[in-house]
């Protein structure tokens, strides 16, 4: 998105010199699904930390005992998500299935 990476890294940057705080650590979380080249490339070329979609949901099923209606369906949808994403690994190419 046009440099949006860009601005939001400087705009932290700026606050935090403002306020004399340390440098921010930049982190990028995807949710969806991005191809390997481009989170690489976000990682090198925009000095981002990724932060995979599968830490994520490690880290929210820590807090499984959150009974919130919208925390849990969150948590179920990134697992989904990611079931169905790492689907081709265990099925056969003829059960593959396309979601959005």
């Amino acid at each position: 998105h046009s440099e949006q990476l860009e601005k939001y890294k400087e705009i932290a940057e700026k606050w935090c010199q403002e306020h004399n705080k340390e440098k921010p650590i930049c982190i990028y979380l995807k949710t969806g699904n991005e191809c390997k080249a481009n989170l690489e490339k976000i990682e090198k070329d925009k000095k981002y930390y990724i932060f995979s979609r599968k830490n994520f949901i490690h880290l929210l099923d820590k807090f499984k005992q959150i009974k919130n209606n919208i925390f849990v369906d969150f948590r179920y949808r990134m697992s989904q998500i990611e079931d169905l994403t790492n689907g081709y690994k265990d099925k056969q190419i003829s059960k593959w299935e396309y979601f959005e």
